[in-house]
C-alpha cells in the first residue's frame, strides 16, 4: 500500500521508534493541520501541527513559532 498510495500512507523505519503500531494493529490514524506563512515576496514555511483550526487561528499558530 505505501508504493501504491505514498501520498497517503508513509514508511516508518525500524529503528524509528513509533509505540503506537505493532503487528497486530499496523494502522495509525493521524490527524493534521498544514498551515503555511508568507515570509517574504516569494518564500513561504510550512508547518505541520495538531493544533485545532477551532481552538488556534493561523495567527496564533504564527505567533508559537515564530523565530525570535
Amino acid at each position: 500500500m505505501i508504493k501504491v498510495c505514498p501520498q497517503i500512507y508513509k514508511f516508518t523505519p525500524l529503528n524509528m521508534r513509533f509505540d503506537f503500531m505493532s503487528k497486530e494493529n499496523p494502522w495509525y490514524e493521524f490527524h493534521c493541520r498544514v498551515v503555511r506563512f508568507k515570509i517574504t515576496d516569494d518564500t513561504y514555511e510550512s508547518i505541520i501541527t495538531n493544533l485545532d483550526k477551532d481552538e488556534f487561528t493561523i495567527n496564533d499558530i504564527k505567533d508559537l513559532y515564530c523565530k525570535h
